[in-house]
């Protein structure tokens, strides 16, 4: 945690980032503690895990002077999407790595907003887990809301190529 007078009187900003990590950016002896995490207290037979990088950086905006905490005395609450491809799930759990030692957090999935939620007062390498068995995954369903969004995407990449093609066009005809 930081000591008080570190920033008392101060002009200090707070950021937290969450940085999905790529699996070969992630320690082997992390992946390992996940795994046994998942293996010995989650029981999960089949799984899939992605890799979080959750920081707390404190900054004097008058100074520039920059500092990362790895603790703090309470738990701050966390509230992260979850991509569309590990959406429809069940099981959801974040697993820890602080300081050489792994632990299952109390997690919670919201299925309306997709995101799962917990707490944590440590900050480190979390791992986002959830089970892949048939019977644990839910059925997959014609989901509206994310047709419509590909829609949307789909007619933005078609205006964006016509407009490129119209931006052509016309620096063409002025050559």
């Amino acid at each position: 945690a930081l000591d008080p007078s570190t920033y008392e009187n101060q002009n200090i900003e707070v950021k937290v980032d969450v940085e999905v990590l790529p699996n070969n950016n992630v320690l082997a002896t992390e992946v390992n503690l996940i795994e046994n995490a998942i293996k010995n207290t989650l029981k999960y037979n089949s799984f899939e895990t992605f890799y979080l990088n959750i920081t707390l950086q404190v900054e004097n905006v008058d100074t520039g002077d920059k500092w990362y905490l790895t603790t703090t005395d309470n738990k701050l609450t966390f509230q992260i999407d979850v991509p569309l491809a590990h959406q429809g799930k069940l099981n959801y759990k974040i697993i820890r790595i602080h300081d050489g030692v792994a632990e299952v957090l109390e997690t919670t999935y919201n299925e309306t907003t997709k995101k799962v939620e917990f707490k944590s007062d440590k900050f480190s390498t979390y791992a986002l887990v959830y089970e892949t068995n048939d019977s644990n995954t839910l059925p997959p369903v014609d989901n509206p809301e994310v047709n419509k969004n590909n829609t949307y995407l789909y007619a933005a990449f078609i205006g964006l190529f016509i407009l490129v093609s119209f931006v052509f066009l016309f620096i063409d005809s002025l050559i």
